[in-house]
């Protein structure tokens, strides 16, 4: 062994040396430059880029020049210490690739903010951010900082495993094994890239779904065949990665957002890698190895439903998502949810993950088999039942007669709530408002902005109209009831009373809302919540809707006695901290009842659901998503709220402040939409099919719920097998 490992040492060289005489070099050369970057500070900047930021790049540094002293270590000689050395650099630039990429990664994404004048404001009055004139200069420094640091880890992790070939080879690896165990890593990372872009992307707005069908086969492959530690390893790096591509437009939403997601999915996965080997590799012997793939698939899916639920619920990245654009595949969603789009994807993945190791392995035991031509036929067989009950189904669905229908104006001001210009936001809106209520044939239309998009599928008079959330912001329950002359704020929300008056029509609008409560101390403590309210044809204010799911850290944080320290972080980082809602409410217009999920609320399948259940007509969604500046997290948003339509069969609406306004029907076919970034409105009929009721809303969640039931069920049988095979092993 050591005689092979030696020659292929030999013959890889460079210049005349090894590898492990000249990556050394190398490395220092490498590290030198985010040294001096660390020491004279940022490029283009009078002060540092930041306490945080630094301390990051020190602690990399000093980890990398740890490793790099690691290699010199030890009294070994010969080509036995020459093989040490070369697996702490192999090791060494794996384990250090991953948070280097990561750092990199998550400081070009947050670099977005150095162009926002919120961000530069904060930044110049509070003291706690350091950020370049504008983002390009921002990025500069980043690339600097940690490009080096990639660079060097990633021709380490490639060098040394192609150097370690002969290695092991000898130690008996071969075929899918050996290249699983090299380049589990990359593999995983891959994964990673390859989920991301089956959702929304900038290079892919609407997503390429396909890719989903393929993309966890990488990742399946490494956690089921590689050691539990690099299987560990593997799965916290995609997790990771994953949850930072997909979120990336988190970065602007405000100045902790990123930070607290990132990390949290660190820590979640973290504690699900580790749980998901116990149980996948719970049954011991040739059975649990057949069993191991299909098993992920259903962990995956019992872990995508855990962590979308409770305070911390964030259901971004659920891979049957991916599928929205497919409504042949996505019917199933009326049975089981988003969550059975979601196993068929992995279970899709586990069985041709299944199938690339019996073809790697060849004929025999362990390879192309009759227990392998048994996953291929259920594959088939699995794909051609979503197949066959997605058409017969959407056939069913485009036979049916509509019972009634409403005619909606949904607008689309296109304007940023948070430059606090209230003022031109409500001109935006009345003007869109009134020409979308004018007759095709009004001069209207000819004092608005060329970018307008105008969509009008419908001659009749207009029933509703739907505003974004916070679309007008200041407090109408406040500042409605003063005097118009007392304050800028109380005239505009008389003013805009007053032109809801005039329409003739109802209307919905995001507004802030609050109540008053008696505190401890017997004074008046005054709760603030994101809300949508219902004017009716006449003016009066007929019923408010109080968010109840709140985007947690950044809208909403209960604990503020428990982790005062943590609430100050906050607060001092601008984050908007609103109570949440306890009441679900029906809006009653004439023609429909409808529910109101406010912002990502509509990402959340039991949720609305339930809410759905006591009986509506159809789901109008409010949401700002201006904020992300990107037509990515807008996409993303739709993707996850169209599977809502299909669950409750019910038509799904969604007015926006820059994208995606559109108009769902209940088989989860966007009929018609707006484009994002745009002022715009749609003014359409909208076909209602009086209540019916899936087997979604008759069982919510019932697929999830199986599968956690029975994953403890088979941990105990795994747990017997091994005894079992114990005992007999020691009455031998």
């Amino acid at each position: 062994m050591l005689s092979l490992y030696g020659d292929n040492m030999r013959r890889r060289s460079a210049f005349g040396w090894s590898f492990e005489q000249w990556f050394p070099a190398f490395a220092i050369v490498g590290l030198a430059v985010p040294l001096t970057h660390l020491i004279k500070g940022p490029v283009g900047m009078a002060s540092g880029g930041g306490l945080g930021e630094d301390i990051a790049l020190a602690l990399l540094l000093s980890l990398h020049f740890l490793w790099l002293l690691s290699t010199k270590m030890g009294k070994t000689r010969g080509r036995l210490g020459t093989g040490i050395r070369l697996r702490r650099l192999s090791v060494g630039s794996e384990l250090l690739l991953v948070p280097s990429l990561l750092f990199l990664l998550f400081s070009l994404i947050f670099a977005a903010n150095a162009n926002m004048s919120y961000a530069q404001w904060f930044a110049e009055t509070k003291g706690n951010l350091r950020l370049a004139p504008d983002s390009s200069l921002q990025r500069l420094n980043s690339l600097i900082r940690y490009l080096p640091l990639v660079v060097l880890d990633g021709v380490g992790y490639v060098a040394a495993r192609i150097g370690r070939r002969g290695r092991l080879s000898a130690e008996g690896s071969s075929g899918l094994d050996l290249f699983l165990r090299r380049w589990s890593t990359l593999l995983a990372l891959a994964s990673a890239v390859l989920v991301s872009l089956s959702f929304s992307t900038p290079l892919a707005v609407k997503g390429i779904g396909w890719i989903g069908y393929i993309a966890p086969i990488p990742l399946l492959l490494v956690l089921s065949y590689t050691s539990p530690v690099r299987a560990l390893f593997a799965g916290v790096s995609y997790g990771t990665l994953q949850a930072l591509l997909g979120n990336y437009w988190l970065g602007t939403y405000d100045l902790l957002s990123l930070h607290f997601v990132t990390d949290f999915h660190i820590v979640i996965y973290c504690l699900y890698i580790p749980l998901l080997l116990l149980l996948s590799r719970a049954v011991p012997g040739p059975l649990g190895r057949r069993l191991r793939l299909p098993l992920m698939a259903l962990i995956w899916v019992a872990f995508d439903f855990i962590r979308s639920g409770g305070f911390l619920g964030y259901p971004w990245g659920i891979l049957g998502t991916s599928q929205y654009r497919y409504p042949v595949v996505i019917q199933i969603a009326s049975l089981f949810g988003v969550w059975g789009v979601n196993l068929f994807l992995w279970l899709f993945a586990a069985f041709v993950a299944s199938l690339i190791e019996g073809i790697a392995q060849g004929g025999g035991a362990g390879g192309w088999n009759s227990v392998r031509r048994c996953e291929a036929l259920l594959l088939v067989a699995m794909t051609l039942s979503v197949m066959v009950y997605g058409l017969v189904a959407l056939k069913a669905w485009e036979a049916r007669e509509a019972k009634s229908e409403i005619t909606v104006a949904l607008i689309q001001q296109n304007t940023d709530p948070r430059k606090n210009d209230y003022a031109s936001t409500l001109d935006v809106l009345e003007s869109l408002t009134r020409a979308a209520l004018s007759s095709p044939t009004s001069s209207l239309s000819d004092t608005l902005p060329d970018d307008v998009v105008a969509l009008k599928r419908s001659g009749k008079p207009v029933d509703l109209v739907a505003w974004s959330e916070t679309a007008f912001v200041p407090n109408l329950r406040k500042w409605g009831a003063m005097d118009p002359s007392s304050h800028p704020n109380a005239a505009l929300a008389n003013r805009l009373l007053h032109f809801q008056r005039q329409l003739g029509t109802w209307l919905l609008t995001g507004n802030d809302d609050y109540d008053e409560v008696t505190g401890d101390d017997g004074g008046n403590i005054r709760n603030h919540y994101n809300a949508s309210v219902f004017f009716s044809d006449t003016g009066e204010r007929i019923a408010t809707y109080r968010k109840m799911h709140m985007v947690p850290f950044s809208e909403y944080f209960p604990y503020e006695k428990q982790f005062p320290l943590f609430y100050k972080i906050l607060t001092d980082f601008d984050a908007t901290l609103w109570e949440a809602g306890s009441n679900s409410v029906i809006f009653s217009h004439p023609r429909a009842d409808f529910i109101t999920p406010i912002c990502f609320e509509d990402s959340f399948p039991g949720e609305v659901a339930a809410h759905v259940l006591p009986g509506v007509d159809m789901i109008l969604n409010i949401s700002n998503d201006f904020w992300s500046r990107t037509e990515t997290e807008g996409q993303q948003h739709a993707a996850n709220a169209l599977f809502r339509a299909v669950e409750n069969r019910r038509p799904l609406l969604r007015s926006t402040a820059s994208g995606l306004t559109c108009i769902i029907s209940p088989v989860g076919k966007i009929s018609v939409e707006l484009p994002h970034y745009h002022p715009g409105y749609i003014v359409a009929d909208v076909p209602l099919y009086g209540r019916p009721e899936t087997f979604y809303q008759r069982h919510i969640d019932l697929l999830p719920r199986l599968i956690l039931l029975f994953l403890p069920l088979f941990l105990v049988s795994g747990l017997i097998v091994r005894l079992y095979r114990l005992i007999r092993y020691r009455c031998r």
